[in-house]
């Protein structure tokens, strides 16, 4: 019997290799490096506590794969990868010091054009009414920071329409320290709302325990 939903199954499958079992190969091979502190760029854009709470419940991660929107995301971005000479999903890292120990930030650049140094940032949304978006720009800035460029752009897809954004705004060394040390919770305050976690998140729990 033929399997109408095989191709999404196979497409899920294959994002959680790339996106949660390399990641964590990554991070333990730094560590059996050496490195005790090592983070993704998109962890320095989000509630520390989600970070926290990924590690005690990785099985919400891998199901939130199978969230319609993250399918169509990586179905636009593998698309995009399709059509462009541009290298896609070009990592680099750094190495800097926070209160006398080597971190690693590293990141995953959707692609990156290394003739003109620019980074450009695929986003699918449901709308491009309000975009960008903070933490996008953040997490651009991070890019740009890891990259030594000026040069980057968010590029939002969405059934309306298609806009670009160029992100001029910059983070240096001691903002991305900052960043490191921080332990916002939540980073945003829009976060909580769309956090798979929030049903296990003691920040939210308590906030709830305030309001009665």
């Amino acid at each position: 019997m033929s399997d109408p939903y095989y191709m999404f199954r196979f497409l899920a499958e294959d994002m959680r290799e790339k996106y949660i079992v390399e990641k964590q190969k990554w991070k333990e091979e730094l560590v059996k490096r050496g490195f005790k502190r090592v983070y993704a760029v998109h962890e320095l854009c989000e509630c520390s506590m989600k970070r926290k709470l990924r590690r005690e419940f990785p099985d919400l991660e891998i199901a939130n794969i199978y969230n319609p929107r993250i399918l169509l995301g990586e179905i636009v971005h593998r698309g995009m990868a399709a059509i462009t000479s541009l290298p896609c999903e070009h990592k680099v890292n750094k190495v800097i010091k926070v209160d006398g120990e080597d971190v690693i930030i590293g990141g995953s650049i959707d692609f990156y054009d290394k003739v003109t140094n620019t980074i450009y940032e695929i986003k699918y949304t449901t709308s491009i009414d309000h975009a960008p978006y903070e933490h996008h720009i953040l997490q651009v800035k991070l890019y740009k920071w890891l990259c030594d460029t000026d040069e980057a752009y968010i590029i939002y897809i969405s059934p309306g329409g298609i806009k670009a954004y160029k992100v001029d705004e910059t983070i240096d060394e001691e903002g991305v320290k900052e960043l490191v040390k921080s332990e916002a919770t939540p980073r945003w305050s829009w976060e909580c709302k769309y956090c798979i976690y929030k049903p296990f998140c003691p920040v939210v729990n308590n906030m709830l325990e305030e309001q009665t």
